[in-house]
Parts: structure tokens; C-alpha cells; sequence
């Protein structure tokens, strides 16, 4: 069987690389010829563009990758959507007038941490966007209710087991096949995020978080250096060590070296404690205490299994002059 897959709602390369992951485990249960038509790209807080070329490098090599087209996609190749978060409904309503009276599978892929979310942490992030009301409250209604009745298939980083949150295998090993060797030392990498471009908190109170985190980290004689969210100036952190590169935080070297990761309620960071293992603390501030409070209890859960629970700049001074593990 041939199979065209089109691929809508990509921001990021750490969206690629779930989507990937998908398409990797389709060609190994169904051999045949694959073309993935790539639905235009968004960004978000960032500026790489998703071309047909970024992804084809992650995909196997005999898949193809081309611009989604007007064309009608032929019946013998089976056709599928694969949706990043959720069921865009522009996307699908397009796909459908393509295909008039023709049945697709829907494939919805991680977004990030906003994947375990509900109807008001999703609400919540659509303000962050700068999404008005009642056109906030009405996109998350139509957003929701159109992933409810048209996925076929989640394909989750992160599976909720009767035992707990477990890996979903093939995507989690999509990320490890990706990572360099890991930059080893007494490191403690500091996943950012763009909260000013967000409104979260000013940069100036930003940067004297950054301060306090980054001065008990050395007090403790540890290395301290910032991993930026691809959104943020650089420029914000020129009195900082940066581990630079253009890839994703869960293929950073110096991140996978680390010998303790910090950061707040992050994707990032997240994944770099779920899929290498690597310990990870949540540093927060009043203002991030408040995103923390605004969570979706699967959000607060899935964080809970891989980050240590808040704690002031102090407070974690502290624990690590006390040689305490985390």
C-alpha cells in the first residue's frame, strides 16, 4: 500500500521530530511508497522556516517530501492527516474539499506540555497568544470539540498508564536518534523561556532570576549556562554563558552533559528528564507560581514525574550547597 500523508499545524522542529516518529513507525507496519505533503508552517516566537528540505533530513530516506498541492490525492494511495496538538479544522475542511467523499485517518501528534492540558489551561494559552475574548473561549470550544470527533489515532510522547506516565517508545527513541554525545560537566543548564514576549514577567525581573539562579549555582560550584527558547533574543543573556547551536534543546549537547537542568514548567525541559534521564529541578518566581496554579492536573502530574516540585532561587541554593540530589 502507498500512502500520502499530509502534514498540517508544524511550529517547531520538536513538532517534526513527534511527526516524524509517526511516520518512521508507518513505514515499518506498512511497507510502501510514502509522499508527505507538507500543509504550509507556522511559528511561534521564532523565525526557521519549515521547508520541505528540514524535514525530509528527519524522515527515512525513501520517504518524499513536497508542498501540499491542489490536486486530488490518487485512490490507490491511502491518505492520512497527521495534525500537530490538535485537529486543525481549516486544514481538515481543506483536505476534505481536496478529497470529496473520501475517508482519512487523522493522526493528532504532540504540541508540547499544552498537549496534557484541558479546556482552560488551553483557554489560558490562547491569552497568552493574545487572543481576545469571546473569540478565545469560542476557538478552544472549536478546537476541542473538533479533535473529539475527528482523531482517529493520539500519537503521545507521554503515556498515562495504570502505573503512570510511561514513553511512548518509537517517539521517544525518534529524539534519541537525533542527540550528539553529550557535552559532560558539573553543569547545571537553565531552560528558558520568551515570558517577557509573553507577558509573563518584564525582562528586567526575568534577568534578576536568571541572576539568583545562576549565582547559587556557582556558590554550589557548578558551571552555569542558559539554554534560550528559540523566541528570545540572544542579546538577553550577553552577560551569560549560552550553550549555543541552532538545535533543538533535546539534542544540545551541553544540555544532555548537564548535571542538573532548572527551568519552569517547560516542554524542554521535560522531555530532556523523560527521554535521557537527565534530573531537572522547577526554579520559579510569584509570577510563575501563578502559571503553575493555572495548570491542567495531567500537566501538574506529568511534570511531577520528571521535575522536582518549585522552589524559590534560595531555596534552591540550598539544596545544592547541601549536596542535595533532586
Amino acid at each position: 500500500m502507498n500512502h500520502t500523508v499530509v502534514w498540517a499545524g508544524v511550529a517547531s522542529r520538536t513538532h517534526l521530530v513527534y511527526g516524524a516518529s509517526w511516520i518512521r513507525e508507518l513505514t515499518r507496519q506498512q511497507p510502501g511508497d510514502v509522499t508527505v505533503e507538507m500543509m504550509g508552517s507556522r511559528t511561534f516566537f521564532g523565525d526557521e522556516a519549515i521547508t520541505p528540505a528540514v524535514v525530509a533530513d528527519l524522515l527515512p530516506d525513501h520517504v518524499t517530501v513536497v508542498p501540499w498541492s491542489n490536486a486530488a490525492t490518487p485512490k490507490d494511495r491511502q491518505l492520512w492527516m497527521l495534525s500537530v496538538g490538535a485537529v486543525g479544522i481549516k486544514p481538515w475542511l481543506r483536505l476534505h474539499a481536496k478529497n470529496p467523499g473520501r475517508r482519512f485517518e487523522v493522526i493528532v501528534s504532540d504540541e508540547g506540555l499544552g498537549s496534557y492540558g484541558n479546556w482552560f489551561s488551553r483557554r489560558e494559552a490562547h491569552r497568552r497568544q493574545g487572543v481576545n475574548e469571546p473569540w478565545r473561549s469560542v476557538r478552544t470550544s472549536a478546537v476541542e470539540t473538533a479533535t473529539w470527533a475527528l482523531t482517529s489515532t493520539r500519537w503521545p510522547l507521554h503515556v498515562e498508564t495504570t502505573k503512570g506516565w510511561a514513553l511512548n517508545k518509537p517517539a521517544a527513541d525518534e529524539f534519541r536518534r537525533l542527540a550528539p554525545e553529550p557535552e559532560v560537566a558539573d553543569r547545571v543548564v537553565f531552560i528558558s523561556q520568551p515570558w517577557p514576549e509573553l507577558g509573563i514577567m518584564d525582562e528586567s525581573e526575568y534577568l534578576h532570576h536568571l541572576d539568583d539562579v545562576a549565582r547559587a549555582s556557582r556558590a554550589a560550584g557548578l558551571e552555569f549556562v542558559v539554554l534560550p527558547h528559540p523566541g528570545e533574543p540572544r542579546r538577553r543573556f550577553d552577560h551569560l554563558d549560552v550553550a549555543g547551536g541552532s538545535e533543538m534543546a533535546e539534542c544540545n549537547a551541553k544540555a544532555l552533559g548537564a548535571k542538573l537542568l532548572a527551568g519552569a514548567s517547560s516542554t524542554a525541559m521535560l522531555n530532556l528528564a523523560a527521554i535521557h534521564g537527565i534530573p531537572a529541578v522547577r526554579v520559579g518566581t510569584p509570577q510563575l507560581a501563578d502559571l503553575d496554579r493555572k495548570l491542567a492536573p495531567r500537566q501538574a502530574s506529568l511534570l511531577s514525574r520528571y521535575a522536582a516540585p518549585s522552589l524559590s532561587p534560595e531555596a534552591f541554593g540550598r539544596r545544592l550547597s547541601q549536596g542535595l540530589g533532586f
